[in-house]
């Protein structure tokens, strides 16, 4: 079990998995086991795993799991177990997907694969350090980085969001008055979440609302996440 960073794991054969088809937990409190399920081409259960990476953000208190495949039948689902709040299936602008668990307390994670069917198992148990920031939440959006606080010029900011055609507003404001404003355009929205970064420099210095995601195009009204933040 570990407490951040790339966590080991095996490197499958080649496989036969096209899809991620579904993910399932069980939330035992001693060790929470979560299997990511895969489907081939033809439809039937993979044999194989999909090549993988895991990342423990403890920063953000996010495992993120990245897959070597591209469709999903998946996008999101609220968990609520001991240790995970909820998940996201992301798509990357190479196409390929990320699974991100979003932590709800201090944890350590592992990462295994089995065989026929080819499951990736992740294994969370309770312990840890502390982690230092959490992502923000919006129907549309969410911010994993930055957390609320004090941040850096320029300020580096990184998610995903399903707003129409997949721009993804960015927004910083202090006592109302606008003072960075910039755009990008996620890698996805109409199939699965899609991932952005972007950073902006806004002038001057103090505290400040960051606001991340997509005005109406019915009444201009703001969707999206808003940070406090000071720079």
């Amino acid at each position: 079990m570990a407490d951040a960073g790339l966590l080991a794991t095996p490197a499958p054969a080649a496989s036969d998995a096209e899809q991620l088809a579904a993910i399932t937990w069980d939330p035992d409190p001693q060790c929470e086991r979560f299997s990511l399920e895969f489907t081939s081409a033809e439809g039937a259960p993979a044999t194989t795993s999909p090549l993988l990476e895991a990342n423990f953000m403890r920063d953000a208190a996010v495992l993120r799991v990245f897959l070597d495949v591209e469709v999903t039948a998946v996008t999101d689902q609220l968990v609520q177990s001991g240790l995970v709040d909820r998940l996201y299936v992301v798509r990357q602008s190479d196409r390929k997907l990320f699974v991100d668990f979003h932590l709800s307390i201090p944890a350590l994670a592992a990462v295994g694969v089995s065989g026929s069917p080819g499951n990736i198992e992740i294994l969370l148990e309770p312990g840890g350090p502390a982690y230092e920031g959490a992502a923000s939440f919006a129907d549309n959006v969410v911010v994993v980085l930055p957390a609320p606080g004090p941040v850096v010029v320029p300020i580096d900011i990184s998610g995903y969001s399903r707003n129409f055609e997949a721009n993804t507003v960015v927004q910083v404001t202090q006592d109302g008055t606008v003072v960075a404003e910039d755009f990008t355009t996620a890698a996805d929205w109409s199939e699965t979440w899609g991932e952005f970064g972007i950073a902006v420099s806004p002038e001057g210095s103090g505290p400040a609302e960051l606001f991340v995601g997509e005005f109406s195009a019915q009444d201009g009204s703001p969707r999206g996440v808003i940070l406090d933040i000071e720079y």
